[in-house]
This record gives structure tokens, sequence and C-alpha cells, in this order.
């Protein structure tokens, strides 16, 4: 499959699919395990209501992932720069971008949220994984219950990124997981703990708990308070600095707090590349990022409170939204 001039043509739903059938065939020729999820999956799988994605997302091996993505970049997708700041705060996947196609792929080598190391993750995924056909081509993806927890993950990690989460999340704990059989629910619990998702994913299960372990507490699990510290903030910058700066030497706290703070032109410029390019316009960008910092204060002090009590943040299950 050829990337030309004419994919830039199709709609945005038929690129993603296509997309998608690319990377299987480049993984197929390969010799490259990929695991297509989200997006048109997620809508395959009833999950979610058919919207337009955004992206192609695409779990691949984390051994074969340099190699895969050199082998994409023959075809002309080349990773998207980005800043030194953002760098520092996603470590799960790489935007892969192409300029002949109006859609990206997102290329994912763990997926957050799922607490077990990721290669165990990630094969117990592909033996599960079903054949779904996109642009009329069978695709290595995740089956219904893993997507599940994918989607449930997704929302939970970064709760205010878009409104669209609240009624995904409201879907999967409404109508979902208590429309299940009571094999599959099992299965579904099963599959969690499997994971290391049962923590992280609980609050997806608010309407149906039967055979839950008990939360862990705050403390056994770095990696858990973590978690509970970005989502119930939120899932935004503050959160994430503050969960960077838990890892990080004094003076890469420092560079962490300063880029935060106040970025300077360059870096900014790839996480904004829509603002104005003139000193008015990155002051103006640059004072309105300053002042949601700010407003975000309180959100960070709810994800410290949820961290240390070891609790759930079931807002948007629930139908609240704190964070405004």
């Amino acid at each position: 499959m050829a990337c030309v001039n004419q994919y830039s043509l199709l709609s945005q739903s038929d690129a993603v699919e296509l997309v998608h059938a690319l990377v299987a065939t480049v993984a197929d020729r390969h010799g490259v395990r990929a695991l297509a999820l989200k997006g048109p999956i997620a809508e395959m799988h009833g999950l979610r209501e058919a919207r337009i994605s955004a992206d192609a997302d695409v779990w691949v091996e984390s051994s074969a992932a340099r190699e895969f993505v050199e082998e994409l970049g023959r075809l002309g997708w080349v990773e998207r720069k980005s800043s030194w700041l953002a760098q520092q705060l996603v470590g799960h996947s790489v935007t892969l971008i192409h300029r002949d196609w109006p859609c990206d792929i997102d290329l994912h080598t763990e997926f957050p949220g799922f607490l077990r190391e990721r290669d165990d993750v990630f094969r117990e995924l592909w033996g599960r994984r079903v054949n779904l056909v996109l642009a009329t081509r069978s695709v290595p993806a995740l089956d219904r219950l893993s997507s599940t927890l994918v989607a449930g993950l997704h929302g939970l990690r970064s709760p205010t990124q878009t409104t669209r989460h609240r009624e995904e999340l409201k879907r999967l704990a409404d109508r979902v997981i208590p429309g299940l059989s009571d094999q599959d629910y099992l299965l579904l619990v099963q599959l969690a703990a499997g994971l290391g998702a049962t923590d992280t994913a609980r609050p997806i299960f608010v309407r149906r708990e039967e055979g839950l372990p008990r939360r862990t507490p705050a403390g056994r699990d770095k990696a858990l308070d973590e978690w509970r510290l970005r989502s119930a903030s939120g899932g935004g910058r503050a959160g994430q600095i503050a969960n960077a700066m838990r890892h990080a030497g004094w003076r890469e706290r420092f560079s962490l707090l300063r880029e935060y703070i106040w970025r300077n032109h360059d870096e900014f410029a790839l996480d904004f590349p829509d603002v104005e390019d003139t000193p008015r316009g990155r002051l103006g960008a640059h004072c309105a990022r300053l002042g949601r910092g700010f407003r975000s204060i309180k959100n960070l002090i709810r994800g410290y409170r949820f961290m240390k009590a070891g609790k759930d943040d079931t807002a948007l299950v629930d139908g609240e939204d704190p964070w405004s």
C-alpha cells in the first residue's frame, strides 16, 4: 500500500481504517505483533458511539517497536517532534505523522493503567486477540473485554481531557459492564486482576462490584499511588509534573518546574503550534497557560487527598465534574 497524495483526500474515518490496514500489512510482512485498539475497534465492540477518530491507535510488542518505526519510516511516516517536557511526561507511545495522510499513528508500547510488566500485558492481550475487518483487510485487534478495560483506563487517566470521557465512562459503568453475562463478567474481573488493572479500572465497576478484591491501600504500590494522584487531579499537566518529580533528582525537578511555569519559545511552539507567532500572541498564550496552572492547584490538592487515602475516583461515572 503506497502512501501517495491521493490519501490526503480521504475522509478521516476512511483514512484511519486504511492506516490500520497498512500497519497490519507492514507488521505481517516483518513478523511483528501489532494490535489495533481504541477508535473503530471500540465502536465495533459497542463500547462507544460512532464518531470520527483523530488517529489510528496501535499497540506493538516493545522489543520490535524501534524496528517497526523504521519500517514505517520507509513509507514516509516520521515521529512528530515533541518538547522536552512532553518527552519526560509521555513514555508509553510515539506519534507518527505523514505529510500525505490526514490522520496520525499513535504507536503504543504499553498502556497506562495496566500495572503488570508491559511485555506480560502485551502477551496476554495478544493471546486474546480477535481479527476485525478494517478497509476490507483482517486486522488483529483487542477483543471486547480487553477493549473494555482499555476504554475505561483511557478515560480515567485524563478525565478532563475531553467532555466525551464522561459519556463514554458512564456507558461502560451503566450499560456495558452491567450487561455482561455472568461468565463474561467473571472473565473481565479475572483479566483486570491478571493485568494489574483491578484498582486502576475499579471506578467503571461501580454498578457491579461482585468478585472484585479489596482495594489496595495507599503506599503499597507506587505506580498505583501515582495513578490515583493523576486521575483524581484531572489528568492535567499539574498531576503529571507532580508524579514526574517523585522520580526526579533535584536538578531535574527544577527543570520540570521551570518548564511547567514558563516555557521557552521553541519548546512552547512544539506543544502549541497553533499559537500566533508574535510577541503579543506568545505572551498571551503563556499568561493563559500560567492562569490555568494556578487554577489547577485545587485539583492537584484533590489528587493528593485521594492518593493518600487510597480512594477510587468515581466522579465521572457518577456524572460529576469536580475539576471545572
